[in-house]
């Protein structure tokens, strides 16, 4: 999210994206900004049983700093 937000410069940008999941119909959702989507994301695997509310929270501090790292020392225009 973090890294869409820098590259478009905003987050209400709405995104839809359509989830496929095996023997299942497919769900497409729609989204306010790439953070909605992100958190509904994050709040999945805690649901899913995949990670617990602390790791999510890490993992989003430092997706957010790489996404910055990324932007400002990689993707810079040449």
């Amino acid at each position: 999210a973090r890294l869409l937000q820098r590259l478009f410069g905003q987050d209400n940008i709405p995104v839809q994206v359509t989830w496929l999941v095996a023997n299942a119909p497919a769900v497409t959702r729609p989204y306010n900004g790439f953070q909605q989507l992100a958190d509904e994301e994050a709040k999945s695997r805690i649901w899913g049983g995949i990670h617990f509310e602390f790791e999510s929270l890490a993992s989003r501090g430092a997706c957010s700093r790489l996404a910055d790292y990324s932007v400002d020392n990689v993707l810079r225009k040449r």
